[in-house]
Order: C-alpha cells, then sequence, then structure tokens
C-alpha cells in the first residue's frame, strides 16, 4: 500500500475523473474512494480508460473503497461491493473498509431512510466482510473512524483482523495513544484531514498557515501542505491529500525529495490541540440519510 494516495472525498463529478487521471499520470498508484462520496462511477470511467491504455497496469494501482454509512447491516455488504466493483469498473478491491462504525436499519416509517440499529452488531458486518475477503472480491480489509474501545472489541471475534483504520489525523489532532494502541495490535494507520481539509471547514487558524509550519516550510523550501503530508510520511503513516487542481496534485506528490527531522517532527507534534475537525459535532450516533 502506498504511503500516499489520492483522496477523493468532496471531488465533484465532472471534476474527479480528470484529478484521477492527472493523478495516476504524475505517479500516484494509490486512490481512495468511497460509495458515500456519490464520485465512484466517473472514477471507474476513467480507470477503464486508463487501464485500457496499457501504460499504468491494474495491478500497479492500489485502490481502497468503503462500505456506505447507510449500508451498515450485514444484509447489504455482498450487494454494496458488488456495486462498488461495477461502479469502479474492477473485478477486485485491494482493501475495503467500513466507513463508520455504527450498524444502521431501515427507518420504521421513512422510505430510504435509515437508523442506527438495534440488534445490528458490528461482529455481524465483519463476518460478512471476511465472507467478501475469502471470496476473492477484496484483499484486505480494515475499517474507518473505530475508536480503541471498538478496535479492542473487534480484534476479540475478528478471524481476519482489520489491516487499516483510517482517521482524522493531523499535527492538531496527533491521536497518539490511539495510533499506538493499534499499532500494538498490528494495524496500521491512514490519515484523513491531514492539510487541515480546506474548502470543508472554517477554522480560526487553519493549520496551512500555522506559523511553525510555515517556518519549516520556508526552511526546506516546500509548501506548507508538502510539509503536512511529510509529516505522516514520516511517521509512516498512510496519508491521502485530496485535490481536483492539476498543480496542487502535483505539489502534493513532489514530497519524497526530502524528509523532516526529528526536531521538526516534534515542533509539529506540538501542535496538537485535539482540536478535531471532521468529526467534532458528532457527539454519539451521526444522522445518516
Amino acid at each position: 500500500m502506498p504511503l500516499l494516495g489520492l483522496g477523493t472525498f468532496l471531488a465533484k463529478p465532472g471534476e474527479v475523473g480528470n484529478a484521477v487521471r492527472t493523478a495516476l499520470q504524475i505517479g500516484y498508484r494509490h486512490l481512495d474512494c468511497a460509495e458515500g462520496y456519490n464520485n465512484q462511477k466517473e472514477i471507474g470511467e476513467v480507470l477503464a480508460e486508463v487501464f485500457a491504455e496499457g501504460k499504468i497496469l491494474r495491478k500497479d494501482v492500489f485502490i481502497t473503497s468503503k462500505l456506505r454509512a447507510g449500508c451498515a447491516h450485514p444484509d447489504k455488504v455482498l450487494n454494496q461491493i458488488k456495486t462498488t466493483l461495477a461502479d469502479l469498473q474492477l473485478t477486485y478491491l485491494d482493501l475495503y473498509l467500513i466507513h463508520q462504525p455504527v450498524p444502521c436499519v431501515p427507518h420504521p416509517t421513512i422510505p430510504d431512510k435509515v437508523i442506527p440499529g438495534h440488534g445490528v452488531s458490528i461482529q455481524q458486518i465483519w463476518t460478512k466482510f471476511e465472507e467478501i475477503h475469502d471470496a476473492g472480491l477484496v484483499k484486505s480489509i480494515g475499517v474507518s473512524n473505530f475508536p480503541s474501545i471498538l478496535i479492542n472489541d473487534l480484534i476479540n471475534y475478528a478471524r481476519i483482523k482489520p489491516v487499516i483504520n483510517q482517521i482524522e489525523l493531523s499535527p492538531y489532532f496527533t491521536q497518539k495513544k490511539h495510533v499506538q494502541f493499534c499499532r500494538s495490535l498490528g494495524i496500521e494507520l491512514t490519515a484523513f484531514g491531514a492539510l487541515g481539509a480546506p474548502g470543508l471547514f472554517t477554522v480560526a487558524e487553519g493549520i496551512l498557515s500555522n506559523p511553525v509550519v510555515l517556518d519549516i516550510a520556508a526552511k526546506k523550501g516546500k509548501t506548507p501542505a508538502q510539509i503536512l503530508i511529510r509529516f505522516q510520511i514520516d511517521g509512516k503513516v498512510v496519508v491521502i491529500p485530496k485535490s481536483v487542481n492539476p498543480s496542487r496534485i502535483a505539489e502534493n506528490f513532489n514530497v519524497w525529495d526530502f524528509s523532516l527531522n526529528q526536531e521538526e517532527m516534534n515542533a509539529l507534534d506540538g501542535l496538537n490541540q485535539n482540536r478535531r475537525l471532521f468529526l467534532q459535532d458528532w457527539h454519539g450516533f451521526p444522522t445518516f440519510t
């Protein structure tokens, strides 16, 4: 699994296809997708075209997708992976994740709406993930947005343990204890929100303009985004920055000619504020529609 991938969250239809093609031409060999992003069909069209050209082979591109949060039910797993494979025009995924750790069931009175499920467990969903792995539909399985307590529970019943937990990570939200706990169990991490999710959130002081980040960027002759990406890479965390801008896609990939020293890593670690951006308003169950 390449340490750097292209994220596709918030990449709109009409934009995402060109972003994926650009990234693959630049050298990205890792794409992070999800059915819940509502853009997989366009990604699949581009992948089919690229692979048909023969210059980039399917086996050389690591492709991740996720079980839609509103379909987190054991009866839906097989159908959803088949839908994702059809949308992406693939015969298998390299990695499939449970997108949110909240089992869901149909709303009792409102059609096409789901609610957190009573009588449905993560264990039941994970068993279905193991079955689609055994069937060869996915090469690896993992989770996303799982806290330590649920990781601890899952590892006790999993026949196949998750290889990855995709979580929000940045110098503002390092989650050190959680990262250490996952790694103690042999579970690696993928960071989303590593650049502070520009374009999605408005915060008083964006991490891209933090003085510490700016200072290190100036010393390295790199951009703040490149520093934040390298922070994850040097910490051995997979990172998936999203962009649909060709120049930024290229900029985000141009991080292989430098590294951060321990002093710089410590300075960025010191920015931790437990400022959880993505799920800051999620105090219980999210609402899925």
